[in-house]
């Protein structure tokens, strides 16, 4: 997790909370993060958010998130969300899964930690 001055605690990315700026200067450090030795999980909570993006903003999100953090963060993304957000997400599981990234949607924390805990042992089960 990446703690921002007075933010809430920002797991890897928040694409739909922040701007472009704040965004940028998240993937630099995250980019350049030396504990992350090998690919990172990311888990976004965006249960926050007060507004429904659209599926091309949702696209773009994601394109951007994958252009910048692809090969430090793992091909699982779980991201906590309401409701009402869930079906704007389910175009990032469809574009996730075309582009090689699996894409999670959980409504709480505990949820999303056990899927990418169960995704990272198939991960080494498979190698």
């Amino acid at each position: 997790m990446i703690r921002s001055g007075r933010r809430p605690a920002v797991p890897a990315v928040a694409a739909f909370l922040y701007g472009a700026a704040d965004l940028g200067v998240l993937f630099d450090a995250v980019r350049g993060d030396p504990r992350l030795t090998t690919p990172a999980f990311a888990l976004i909570e965006a249960r926050a958010v007060d507004w429904l993006p659209s599926d091309a903003e949702v696209r773009e999100q994601l394109g951007l998130f994958l252009l910048m953090l692809g090969r430090r963060i793992s091909p699982a993304l779980a991201v906590i969300s309401t409701a009402r957000l869930n079906t704007a997400l389910r175009t990032g599981q469809i574009d996730g899964n075309r582009w090689g990234l699996r894409v999670g949607i959980f409504k709480d924390a505990a949820s999303a930690r056990n899927w990418l805990t169960g995704y990272a042992s198939e991960r080494r089960s498979a190698v």
